[in-house]
């Protein structure tokens, strides 16, 4: 993927993105049933529903297993980097997520995560 950015911040800048999905079609609803996603080689697994009509409504779960800490922040846009930069973590995490609600030029969904730290930790040290 080559770029996905809003008001200046380019959340993705050039990403290795592979999807394997089994997705099925009714009546404007595509339903993702077994959607495994891999973002620079990070494993999520996703799930849900895209209706398209009468507007684009988006109710999609995602789900990380094991995912190393130093590398997830890796992806994190280069303009948030500075503002981390005082943090050092070690770990993996557990995440998941949810992406719930209309998407159109005026409107945008929600978006709420939970994640856990599995034998890691992330600490403040000042530079």
């Amino acid at each position: 993927m080559k770029e996905l950015s809003e008001e200046a911040v380019n959340f993705v800048d050039y990403r290795e993105l592979s999807v394997n999905t089994q997705l099925a079609y009714r009546k404007d609803i595509y339903t993702i049933t077994n959607g495994n996603l891999l973002i620079d080689h990070l494993p999520f697994i996703v799930t849900g529903t895209i209706a398209t009509h009468p507007a684009t409504n988006l109710q999609l779960h995602l789900k990380g297993n094991n995912i190393n800490i130093e590398t997830l922040l890796g992806l994190l846009p280069v303009q948030w980097k500075e503002t981390i930069s005082d943090y050092k973590s070690s770990g993996n995490l557990t995440i998941g997520g949810n992406i719930s609600g209309i998407v159109d030029y005026k409107t945008l969904p929600s978006i709420t995560a939970q994640f856990s730290i599995n034998q890691g930790s992330v600490n403040y040290q000042p530079q």
